[in-house]
């Protein structure tokens, strides 16, 4: 799979009372799935065996492991906790996908 720019997919969550009680950083990476300690319904490894799945009800094949290299979890990022703000990237206003989880994929370029 190549692909010559950025893609993201992102996924609206309801916050949890889970998700509630230890926040993440802002818009912080997705650390590597070792169940973690604050219970997070949503993680990485969920996310690609969601994947997986939506590929196999749409009639293809893949497995968790090819669906590794699709993504990127470098450049995934949890902004559910993230308050909202506006602020300055490259002198450009940008506001953060506050409430969203962003799943990167792995592109070449």
């Amino acid at each position: 799979l190549k692909l010559s720019s950025f893609c993201c997919f992102s996924m609206g969550c309801c916050n949890s009372s889970a998700s509630a009680k230890q926040p993440r950083a802002q818009g912080q990476a997705y650390a590597p799935d070792k169940a973690e300690e604050n219970q997070d319904p949503l993680t990485y490894d969920l996310f690609l065996k969601a994947f997986v799945q939506a590929v196999h009800q749409d009639g293809g094949q893949t497995t968790i492991e090819e669906a590794n290299k699709f993504f990127n979890r470098g450049q995934s990022r949890d902004f559910r906790n993230t308050p909202e703000s506006v602020h300055r990237r490259g002198g450009v206003l940008y506001k953060p996908p506050s409430g969203w989880s962003r799943f990167a994929l792995a592109v070449d370029g």
